[in-house]
């Protein structure tokens, strides 16, 4: 059985091991060495994945609520706060 490499203190790596592409393929090492250059342990974050819309802040939403005529529970987190809003003003 082939020895594990010590990379730092927090993190070792067994051999044979998968590792990723900058195109995204997938392949199965058995040795660093045989690793090409520019694969890495982790999958690339690839161009055409759907883009992830910003979570909007508190002030936002409560200034949005304000507007609907909303005078909100100053109990409610960020999540109610949200899911309000959406229900008032149709999904969005």
């Amino acid at each position: 059985m082939p020895r594990p490499v010590r990379r730092n203190r927090r993190f070792r790596v067994e051999w044979p091991a998968w590792r990723w592409s900058p195109d995204g393929e997938k392949a199965l090492f058995e040795r660093p060495e045989d690793v090409p250059e520019g694969w890495t342990a982790k999958p690339p974050v690839l161009f055409n994945q759907p883009e992830v819309k910003p979570r909007p802040t508190r002030e936002e939403v409560l200034k949005n609520l304000k507007e609907l005529g909303v005078t909100p529970d100053p109990r409610w987190g960020l999540g109610k706060l949200i899911e309000v809003w959406k229900e008032l003003a149709g999904g969005n």
